[in-house]
């Protein structure tokens, strides 16, 4: 009876948690490949309830590389729905699921989700941000061993450059992107790039070498057919064509280039590009009725240009505010679903009360029937007991006489304990005596601190919450050179180690700036930063825990007559610690 009812409540609580289960992890795995595939195939998502479901299913029992997937795929919906806001909203939950520390992380997903996010950026005009998605991306699609996607990322960065007017930065990314692509065997992908470097070079005067660039787009990139004509969507290549012939005074043949762009470009940038391109021309050959009137009509391109980008920004507005709305939706949901949930455990903890009420009644009236039995059984235990006890009083003086015998070891024992006692007191007093010798290094080193200027000024930007400039930085490493010479030596051994923002955050973090701060200056994530300490632990400490990253960092700043080789690759952890 009594194994049909503990029976019968595991059936019950089993029947309770199967209710509770969220379904099959394996389909649901096939679902969100199946999502997966949809979207590289460059389809359209139409409703975002199913990747929303996914995203919420795998928040809860997914690895980290499926949490990723499934908030990327959600943004991707909200992508190709025009919300920019909740697009990029979930690139960035998708990026800070990613785990790119973990040896089986997706880094060629983690790669695509910078990129998807750059280009969020982009259309947004937060250029800068698009620079550091664009590079993030370019980083992890190296360790993804994905090439072709890099060097892309890579030469995708001169855009920003151009819209943060930095001509020279552009023309730099292009052809380091361009010699990059042609050495790893990519010659049709590099030679696209040429025109945007030809058009570059002939704002330089650089002419000759802007033709050079032209010839490897006409014959290399197949975007210029054998007669000489781009294909349909790069008829910016006869505007690059105008500007080459212009540049070297064959102004008829620039007149025709422009003419085709008028004729064969159907957007506003195109007709903007031919006008512009024929008023620059006929105010070079003295024609200023024809430069009036193609000038008029390039500044009516740019009214439009304008208008258009005024409607965006309308766009963009109604989009932070669907934003807010599906936030306020969102919250809703998870009170609803809290309510379900505290529902569903009232339950289980009314029926769990149930079922143990129902226990202790059967186990009451059982102990009532087993009452009379269990008395006899006592009387014959009781005379077993006796019996067990006088055995016992024999083995206990048996012992008594063997225990004579250990008397002289036993107080040997004892004598080694005090020794070890007096041991560990002594290294107690030590560890005193060095714990106040590592307090009075740390004030010293912030006494030393707090006599230079451009620390109190490092303080105030840190409080404030502003961001360091080059000039700033430059104030810094100049700081530690003069206050820990030793310590930015160790960084300069290490720096096949550490990347530029990891070695500005080991700098910071010795000036006593805290992470949250840290992030601040530098203009990032507090999740980024948090990742950076856990890898600058994992290069220079041998992948100790992150937070006894201060610790071990200011212990070198403090001890400034330790010598570190140029040629040692130990682990930073060898030195001393706090």
């Amino acid at each position: 009876m009594r194994k049909t009812v503990f029976l019968s409540i595991l059936i019950g609580i089993g029947s309770l948690l199967a209710c509770m289960g969220p379904g099959d992890d394996q389909e649901m795995r096939q679902r969100l490949q199946r999502l997966n595939a949809f979207n590289r195939s460059d389809s359209l998502f139409t409703t975002t309830a199913e990747t929303q479901f996914l995203a919420s299913y795998f928040d809860r029992r997914g690895t980290a590389d499926e949490q990723m997937l499934a908030y990327y795929l959600l943004g991707r919906a909200y992508a190709d729905t025009h919300e920019a806001p909740l697009a990029l909203h979930y690139y960035l939950e998708a990026i800070g699921r990613a785990d790119p520390a973990s040896p089986d992380c997706d880094l060629a997903q983690l790669s695509r989700v910078h990129g998807q996010a750059a280009t969020i950026f982009y259309h947004q005009n937060l250029y800068r941000h698009q620079l550091a998605h664009l590079a993030l991306a370019e980083h992890y699609a190296w360790l993804a061993s994905d090439t072709l996607a890099a060097l892309l990322f890579h030469a995708h960065q001169a855009s920003a450059y151009d819209q943060l007017q930095l001509p020279d930065s552009a023309l730099f990314v292009y052809r380091d992107a361009y010699h990059r692509l042609r050495a790893c065997g990519y010659s049709q992908v590099a030679a696209g790039f040429t025109g945007g470097i030809a058009e570059k070079l002939i704002d330089r005067g650089e002419v000759a070498e802007a033709a050079n660039y032209l010839r490897i787009y006409e014959q290399e990139s197949g975007f210029v057919n054998e007669q000489g004509q781009a294909v349909q969507g790069r008829e910016i290549y006869h505007y690059w064509k105008g500007l080459y012939n212009m540049a070297i005074q064959r102004y008829d043949a620039a007149e025709h280039s422009f003419r085709q762009v008028l004729a064969r470009g159907r957007d506003f940038n195109h007709q903007n590009c031919g006008a512009y391109g024929l008023a620059r021309l006929f105010r070079l050959t003295h024609r200023p009725d024809s430069a009036a009137k193609y000038a008029l009509y390039a500044y009516e391109m740019n009214d439009s240009v304008y208008a258009l980008q005024a409607t965006e920004a309308v766009e963009q507005a109604k989009s932070m505010y669907d934003y807010t709305r599906h936030q306020e939706e969102a919250r809703r949901s998870r009170q609803q679903a809290e309510h379900s949930r505290a529902v569903i455990w009232i339950l289980v903890v009314v029926a769990i009360v149930l079922l143990v009420c129902g226990l202790l009644v059967w186990r009451w009236q059982y102990s009532r029937q087993q009452r009379s039995a269990a008395r006899y059984r006592q009387l014959l235990e009781s005379h077993h007991q006796l019996l067990s006890e006088i055995q016992r009083l024999r083995r206990i003086g048996e012992e008594l006489r063997e225990s004579r015998h250990h008397e002289e070891e036993l107080n040997k024992l004892i004598s080694e304990k005090e020794q070890l006692a007096q041991s560990l007191q002594q290294a107690i007093i030590l560890y005193q005596q060095k714990e106040q010798m590592l307090d009075k290094q740390q004030s010293d080193w912030r006494d030393r601190l707090a006599t230079e200027p451009s620390f109190r000024q490092l303080s105030v930007k840190a409080a404030g919450g502003q961001q360091l400039t080059g000039k700033d930085w430059e104030q810094v490493e100049q700081l530690m050179e003069q206050q820990a010479p030793d310590f930015c030596h160790f960084l300069d051994v290490k720096s096949h180690l550490l990347s530029a923002y990891e070695r500005q955050i080991c700098l910071l973090t010795c000036l006593f700036i805290r992470p949250k701060q840290i992030s601040y200056l530098l203009g990032v994530d507090d999740t980024y930063i948090s990742k950076m300490r856990t890898a600058i632990v994992r290069k220079l400490f041998n992948g100790q825990r992150s937070k006894e990253l201060d610790g071990l960092l200011l212990a070198l700043c403090w001890n400034q007559g330790c010598q570190l080789s140029d040629s040692s690759d130990e682990p930073a952890d060898s030195q001393s610690h706090p």
